[in-house]
Protein backbone atom coordinates (compact mmCIF):
# COMPACT_ATOMS: atom_id res chain seq x y z
CA UNK A 1 0.00 0.00 0.00
CA UNK A 2 1.59 3.65 -0.78
CA UNK A 3 0.86 6.38 0.88
CA UNK A 4 1.53 9.60 -1.78
CA UNK A 5 2.47 12.56 0.08
CA UNK A 6 1.82 15.80 -1.68
CA UNK A 7 2.36 19.15 -0.17
CA UNK A 8 2.25 22.34 -1.19
CA UNK A 9 3.97 25.85 0.16
CA UNK A 10 2.68 29.24 1.05
CA UNK A 11 3.90 31.36 2.51
CA UNK A 12 1.94 34.84 3.68
CA UNK A 13 4.19 37.42 4.37
CA UNK A 14 2.93 40.68 5.11
CA UNK A 15 3.53 43.35 2.24
CA UNK A 16 7.20 41.54 1.44
CA UNK A 17 8.28 39.13 -1.10
CA UNK A 18 10.02 36.48 0.80
CA UNK A 19 11.53 33.17 -1.00
CA UNK A 20 10.06 30.27 0.13
CA UNK A 21 11.95 26.67 -0.43
CA UNK A 22 10.36 23.28 -0.02
CA UNK A 23 11.73 19.78 -1.49
CA UNK A 24 9.07 18.96 -3.23
CA UNK A 25 6.40 15.79 -3.74
CA UNK A 26 7.17 12.64 -2.61
CA UNK A 27 6.00 9.21 -2.30
CA UNK A 28 6.08 7.43 1.04
CA UNK A 29 4.81 4.36 2.57
CA UNK A 30 3.29 3.89 5.97
CA UNK A 31 6.09 3.61 8.46
CA UNK A 32 8.08 5.87 6.52
CA UNK A 33 9.17 9.44 7.76
CA UNK A 34 8.97 12.74 5.68
CA UNK A 35 10.82 15.82 6.53
CA UNK A 36 8.78 19.65 5.40
CA UNK A 37 11.05 22.07 5.55
CA UNK A 38 11.12 25.98 6.49
CA UNK A 39 13.34 28.80 5.49
CA UNK A 40 12.96 32.85 5.81
CA UNK A 41 13.72 35.04 2.40
CA UNK A 42 16.16 36.77 1.78
CA UNK A 43 16.65 39.75 4.35
CA UNK A 44 14.99 37.88 7.27
CA UNK A 45 17.52 36.53 10.03
CA UNK A 46 15.87 33.14 11.55
CA UNK A 47 17.91 34.48 14.51
CA UNK A 48 15.15 37.24 15.06
CA UNK A 49 12.42 34.75 15.35
CA UNK A 50 11.44 32.36 17.39
CA UNK A 51 9.82 29.78 15.15
CA UNK A 52 6.71 27.00 15.37
CA UNK A 53 5.34 24.23 13.88
CA UNK A 54 1.28 24.03 13.66
CA UNK A 55 -1.42 21.74 11.96
CA UNK A 56 -4.55 21.97 10.99
CA UNK A 57 -6.62 18.42 10.68
CA UNK A 58 -8.67 19.95 8.19
CA UNK A 59 -11.13 23.23 7.47
CA UNK A 60 -12.35 25.05 10.59
CA UNK A 61 -10.53 22.61 13.07
CA UNK A 62 -8.65 23.78 15.54
CA UNK A 63 -4.79 24.83 15.00
CA UNK A 64 -2.78 22.18 16.88
CA UNK A 65 0.62 23.73 17.97
CA UNK A 66 3.07 20.92 17.80
CA UNK A 67 6.76 22.29 18.36
CA UNK A 68 8.74 25.36 18.76
CA UNK A 69 12.52 25.70 17.65
CA UNK A 70 15.07 24.02 20.91
CA UNK A 71 11.95 21.91 22.57
CA UNK A 72 12.75 18.99 23.70
CA UNK A 73 11.07 16.56 20.61
CA UNK A 74 9.57 13.52 21.44
CA UNK A 75 7.31 10.73 19.37
CA UNK A 76 7.07 10.64 15.78
CA UNK A 77 7.32 14.66 15.21
CA UNK A 78 11.19 15.96 15.78
CA UNK A 79 11.96 19.30 14.94
CA UNK A 80 15.39 20.64 13.96
CA UNK A 81 16.79 24.40 13.28
CA UNK A 82 19.80 25.54 11.59
CA UNK A 83 19.53 29.21 12.22
CA UNK A 84 23.00 30.01 10.63
CA UNK A 85 21.21 28.27 7.42
CA UNK A 86 18.53 29.90 7.60
CA UNK A 87 16.35 26.53 7.72
CA UNK A 88 13.55 25.01 10.23
CA UNK A 89 12.39 21.46 9.42
CA UNK A 90 9.79 18.99 11.04
CA UNK A 91 10.85 15.49 10.50
CA UNK A 92 7.50 12.94 10.76
CA UNK A 93 8.55 9.50 11.29
CA UNK A 94 6.12 6.16 10.59
CA UNK A 95 3.88 7.63 8.80
CA UNK A 96 -0.06 7.44 9.28
CA UNK A 97 -2.88 8.16 7.36
CA UNK A 98 -4.32 10.36 10.29
CA UNK A 99 -1.15 12.67 10.11
CA UNK A 100 -2.99 13.98 6.67
CA UNK A 101 -3.18 17.89 7.40
CA UNK A 102 -1.81 21.10 6.85
CA UNK A 103 0.96 22.52 8.63
CA UNK A 104 2.51 25.37 9.23
CA UNK A 105 6.03 27.18 10.00
CA UNK A 106 5.51 30.50 11.97
CA UNK A 107 7.84 32.93 12.54
CA UNK A 108 7.05 35.32 15.42
CA UNK A 109 9.28 38.43 16.02
CA UNK A 110 11.81 37.37 19.26
CA UNK A 111 13.75 40.68 19.33
CA UNK A 112 12.06 42.46 21.67
CA UNK A 113 12.05 40.83 25.55
CA UNK A 114 12.71 42.19 28.52
CA UNK A 115 10.79 44.45 31.10
CA UNK A 116 8.88 47.59 29.08
CA UNK A 117 9.52 45.88 25.61
CA UNK A 118 7.03 44.44 23.49
CA UNK A 119 6.08 43.21 20.17
CA UNK A 120 3.06 43.45 17.71
CA UNK A 121 3.21 40.80 15.48
CA UNK A 122 0.65 38.16 16.04
CA UNK A 123 0.97 34.86 16.91
CA UNK A 124 -2.17 32.97 15.68
CA UNK A 125 -1.97 30.73 12.55
CA UNK A 126 -5.21 32.05 11.29
CA UNK A 127 -5.54 32.33 7.40
CA UNK A 128 -7.29 35.44 7.60
CA UNK A 129 -4.83 37.21 9.15
CA UNK A 130 -1.00 37.96 7.40
CA UNK A 131 1.92 37.12 9.15
CA UNK A 132 4.72 35.33 9.05
CA UNK A 133 4.18 31.75 8.22
CA UNK A 134 4.44 29.18 5.98
CA UNK A 135 1.46 26.46 4.71
CA UNK A 136 1.96 23.51 3.59
CA UNK A 137 -0.93 21.23 2.49
CA UNK A 138 -0.42 17.35 3.14
CA UNK A 139 -2.99 15.43 1.82
CA UNK A 140 -2.50 11.10 2.31
CA UNK A 141 -3.60 9.03 -0.68
CA UNK A 142 -4.24 5.36 0.06
CA UNK A 143 -3.52 3.06 -3.40
CA UNK A 144 -5.32 -0.47 -3.45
Amino acid sequence: MLVTLIYLSLLLQSGLAVVVQQSGDQVSRPGDKVMLECSLGQGFIMTSYTMYWYRQNHYAAQVEFLTKEHDQSEGRLQSTIAASKNNFSLQITDLLLTDSSTYYCAASHSDAHGPGSHTNTKSDCSIQHAGRRKLWHVWFVENE
